[in-house]
């Protein structure tokens, strides 16, 4: 009889945890049922703010709702979800707070919290943060898909048709292999796409690339030009792309100079007014330094041309110099975290500041002694300063009469 009291007693001792959890696995997933999210959808106003609406069916009391957004390539935002007496959900975020980029995708979920203290998390869903604004025409192969809004649809095979030179073009400089397909979406001005990208004050971006999203915008405006801008613009928002591929998430960590440079020398149609920057430029002795044109160009208009202007003439210097695998080699110490200036000794052996001397020498013209005069004139002006003194000094007793001894009688 002890013994049967002491096996019911173990056996009972088993059972009961596993009664006790299951019992309250039960109740976790009965609350978990009394709570659905119905009727949710996302609008938005491009380029102001998304509305988040759902309904909140459940007959425990709610406490409070947070949205969960996540943005790709963009850190969770959440927020405390605007709800109504009766639970019905209508919240409105900007897009600023949540870094929004066109034509990218969103997640996003809702935690609903129980006056009980439980929470309780919907299941995820997704929107795309398409521009709205217009109705695009589309138009692709294997490699691109171009979008277009009140265009000739001849149009778009143009497009396409340059964008497969373009992408040979750029290969030829940095051979990577790109992702396809490329979503290439052309405004037809650049206010368009500068209202679309949020940009203040920056009338001079005409093209822009989302390369970990392996999407190109453009502005293309009708008219003569179009080719020609179609041509210089594709191949160097592509070049982005394949600068993306070849470093991956160290892309925004290389110099700006050897990315625009880059971007570039890949144009079909090279700027023609560049050249003639760069001779006022050096001839008043205006050229910007390349050790400033590292982390970024300058934001007034002529400044940022200038810094575009000898990013492209560097650049091709470089690639004419050491060829495509020297390109490559720059960007891979870059990629290692090489700084701006101490990357090129690595590759070339050279540093920036050499590098830039022999650009100015050999593309520019620039007479060698006065560079060097150039160049030590900063170090000249500190030796006359602290010189001055020292002659000031000295000026009293260079004058002073000397004295004479009396000669014996």
């Amino acid at each position: 009889m002890i013994h049967w009291l002491a096996a019911l007693l173990v056996v009972s001792r088993l059972i009961l945890p596993f009664s006790v959890e299951s019992s309250a696995l039960s109740h976790q997933r009965s609350a978990q049922a009394d709570v659905q999210i119905e009727d949710q959808g996302v609008t938005y106003q491009f380029g102001q703010q998304v509305n988040f609406q759902a309904q909140v069916i459940t007959t425990a009391a709610v406490e409070n709702v947070i949205i969960y957004i996540t943005p790709t390539g963009r850190a969770t935002v959440w927020q405390n979800a605007l709800l109504s007496a009766d639970n019905k959900i209508n919240h409105a975020v900007d897009v600023r707070q949540l870094s929004l980029r066109p034509f990218s995708a969103a997640t996003y979920r809702y935690q609903v919290n129980l006056a009980d203290g439980q929470s309780v998390n919907s299941p995820e869903f997704s929107f795309v943060y398409e521009d709205n604004r217009f109705t695009w025409q589309e138009l692709s192969n294997t490699d691109f898909v171009v979008f277009s809004y009140g265009r000739d649809p001849a149009f778009g095979q143009e497009v396409l048709n340059i964008a497969s030179q373009g992408m040979q073009r750029a290969r030829a400089i940095l051979d990577v292999t790109p992702p396809t397909p490329i979503k290439i979406y052309v405004y037809n001005s650049s206010r368009d796409l500068q209202s679309a990208l949020l940009l203040d004050n920056q009338p001079w971006v005409a093209g822009h690339a989302t390369p970990d999203l392996g999407l190109v915008m453009l502005s293309i405006p009708s008219g003569p030009e179009q080719k020609l801008e179609l041509e210089r613009q594709v191949p160097h928002e592509l070049m982005h792309i394949l600068q993306y591929q070849q470093a991956g998430e160290d892309f925004r960590q290389q110099p700006v100079w050897l990315l625009e440079g880059m971007a570039s020398i890949a144009e079909l149609y090279p700027n023609p007014e560049y050249q003639h920057v760069l001779t006022t430029s050096a001839n008043n002795q205006e050229l910007l330094p390349f050790n400033t044109l590292c982390a970024g160009f300058p934001r007034e208009a002529a400044g940022t041309y200038k810094a575009y202007a000898q990013s492209e003439s560097f650049v091709r210097f470089l690639h004419r110099t050491y060829g495509s695998s020297g390109l490559v080699t720059l960007l891979e110490q870059y990629q290692d975290g090489l700084g701006c200036e101490e990357g090129p000794s690595a590759a070339f052996g050279m540093g920036l500041g050499q590098l830039e001397y022999r650009w100015k020498s050999d593309n520019l013209g620039m007479n060698a002694a006065a560079l060097a005069m150039h160049n030590l004139s900063p170090y000249l002006i500190l030796m006359i300063l602290l010189a001055v003194p020292a002659l000031m000094a000295l000026l009293p007793f260079a004058f002073k009469k000397p004295i004479h001894e009396a000669s014996a009688p």
